[in-house]
């Protein structure tokens, strides 16, 4: 062997222990705390109705903007809660009319989920105007969303607007997209490696689906490190697979074993989109559905591991 192929072979060798040490999830430091639930959006199979028969299965209309969604999805164990905004920035109505409080107020929105965070997330069509219009709803109940940790979020490109807008009207509050969240994770797959983060997740939000994790640098502590030093924030949603996609909104979990493929470390956000059986899943303590809901709600589950075979 040349005495340059030796020097080559040793400068590779160190490059790429380098490499390994840079991004060793192992040697980052053990994130703290616990990962949150965002009660997202209802679970995309007709499975349940508007009106179920006593005992049954509630949990596809959670969340869904009335009072009595707001209220389980808070008891259920979630952390941030998911409010549709209408196009004109108003509250959107529930879905299910006849369920309590189904055309509710923003200052009963912010009283029934309190202590609880919520994700302002505004509807197809939604314009600048739709963000001073809830802002200005904001000021007027008296609601800081900084000091309250809510979040303003927009699915696609075509809402890149309202979320600008956002951005101009409240500097300091957590406002992204979905596309914006893609942008950050797709930078970083490519630059990761190096140990920089991205300015595209410099006080950003990326979202991982639980199938794509392997693909990242450092992960999970070390990208977790990196984007908490940068301002950022990381959310697990589910499968990549575009089918559980609406209108750009990435789909989250759906079954309760899919918390088993989130590292142990993970402290981030995780997108869910049954929180019924989800939330009691992880946190047991908090379940408080009778027992035919909860055989109702195992019956659905079964159901739709069965669908997805």
């Amino acid at each position: 062997m040349g005495k340059w192929l030796r020097r080559a072979l040793f400068a590779f060798a160190v490059l790429f222990f380098g490499w390994t040490f840079l991004n060793a999830s192992w040697l980052a430091p053990e994130p703290v705390g616990k990962p949150g639930l965002v009660a997202h959006r209802a679970a995309g199979e007709p499975i349940g109705t508007c009106t179920p028969a006593p005992g049954a299965a509630r949990y596809p209309v959670l969340p869904d903007n009335s009072l009595a969604a707001i209220a389980t999805a808070r008891q259920l164990g979630a952390s941030m809660i998911a409010i549709e905004v209408a196009p004109d920035g108003t509250i959107a109505p529930a879905r299910c009319t006849d369920s309590f409080g189904a055309a509710p107020t923003l200052s009963q929105i912010a009283q029934v989920a309190k202590p609880k965070a919520l994700l302002f997330t505004f509807a197809k069509g939604s314009d600048a105007a739709a963000a001073d219009r809830l802002v200005a709803k904001l000021k007027a109940i008296g609601r800081d969303p900084v000091a309250a940790g809510d979040a303003f979020y927009a699915a696609d490109e075509a809402r890149d607007g309202v979320i600008a807008r956002m951005r101009a009207l409240l500097p300091q509050a957590w406002v992204f997209s979905a596309a914006s969240a893609r942008t950050c994770r797709d930078a970083y797959r490519k630059s990761g490696w190096t140990g920089v983060l991205p300015d595209e997740c410099k006080g950003g939000t990326m979202m991982i689906p639980i199938d794509a994790q392997g693909s990242l640098a450092g992960w999970p502590n070390r990208l977790l490190q990196r984007m908490k030093d940068g301002g950022g924030r990381v959310i697990m949603v589910g499968p990549s697979a575009t089918a559980g996609e609406v209108d750009g909104d990435p789909a989250g979990l759906t079954l309760p074993e899919q918390f088993g493929e989130i590292p142990a470390s993970f402290n981030g956000l995780i997108w869910v989109d049954d929180l019924w059986n989800l939330g009691p899943s992880l946190y047991p303590r908090v379940d408080n559905r009778s027992r035919a809901e909860q055989d109702a709600g195992e019956a659905a589950m079964k159901a739709r591991r069965a669908g997805q075979r």
